[in-house]
């Protein structure tokens, strides 16, 4: 009987691609933001949250018929969604959902990309306490993903020397590795790729720190983007949160801090202006 409950459900599962995908940024409520809009009902949400279909590439190899069935079955004109926050980080992915030839939306969030880097690293550090966890990650390996030799060593990586070991290779030119906890930061790169290959109309943003702020209007402003009936009384719910007492300034030296801000104030120094958000952390 179960077996053929899941055959009935396996043949009424993808019969369409996404319209709108949230790239990212990693850890900037991504989870949070995704669990909220897939509440619409107008708005329907892939099985899981993080497909991974464009940035994993056995994934990717297996075909737009494989990405359909991550996705429910159902006729109707309702929206669907995905959310994989490193789509926005990941160079070949722009050109990868260009070839879907559909008019898609994406909606991008941007947090301090300091708090962001010390929260991934976090959770990084959970993830390396998980077996589990590891083994998905290592199956996600490829050449620019030898960071992930030194996340898997015994010893104790502190925040601050996992920086200062990025950094060097920032300064040596290097791309595309992982995982990266400062180049993620480096937000106006990746949107100037992105909007190589879509016109910035498609893209929606979101200011990390205005959520908590007034988060009924964070939501109806995407959902005003994306055309679905708006709902005022939306209440924050967090997902994915993770718990760490100290701030990303209490884990650096204050020339480490000082050396961060100084980068990310050059890579990031016309996002508001780019995307008419007001960012506390750039000056």
């Amino acid at each position: 009987m179960l077996r053929q409950h899941f055959k009935k459900w396996m043949s009424k599962s993808g019969n369409k691609l996404p319209d709108v995908i949230i790239i990212g940024a990693q850890k900037c409520a991504t989870s949070s933001l995704f669990d909220e809009f897939i509440q619409h009902p107008s708005i329907v949400g892939s099985w899981i949250k993080e497909v991974h279909f464009f940035d994993h590439e056995n994934k990717y190899q297996a075909g737009l018929n494989w990405y359909k069935k991550q996705f429910p079955y159902f006729e109707g004109d309702q929206l669907l969604m995905e959310a994989s926050p490193r789509y926005l980080y990941h160079p070949r992915v722009p050109e990868r959902i260009k070839k879907l030839d559909k008019s898609l939306k994406f909606i991008v969030s941007f947090r301090n990309p300091i708090d962001r880097a010390y929260s991934a690293w976090n959770m990084y550090m959970r993830i390396k306490e998980s077996w589990w966890q590891r083994y998905k990650f290592s199956r996600r390996r490829s050449e620019n993903h030898f960071l992930y030799d030194y996340l898997w060593k015994e010893e104790e990586q502190s925040f601050e020397y996992w920086i200062q070991r990025e950094l060097e290779l920032i300064h040596n030119g290097k791309k595309g590795y992982e995982p990266s906890i400062i180049a993620r930061g480096f937000y106006q790169e990746q949107l100037t790729d992105w909007w190589e290959y879509f016109p910035k109309e498609r893209f929606h943003y979101i200011n990390f720190d205005t959520i908590k702020l007034d988060y009924a209007k964070t939501v109806n402003e995407v959902y005003a983007f994306l055309g679905v009936t708006q709902i005022g009384t939306a209440q924050q719910k967090s997902s994915n949160v993770g718990k760490y007492n100290k701030t990303a300034k209490d884990k650096l030296s204050k020339g480490v801090y000082q050396q961060l801000e100084d980068l990310y104030q050059e890579k990031n120094k016309n996002l508001s202006q780019l995307t008419g958000l007001n960012f506390e952390w750039i000056k």
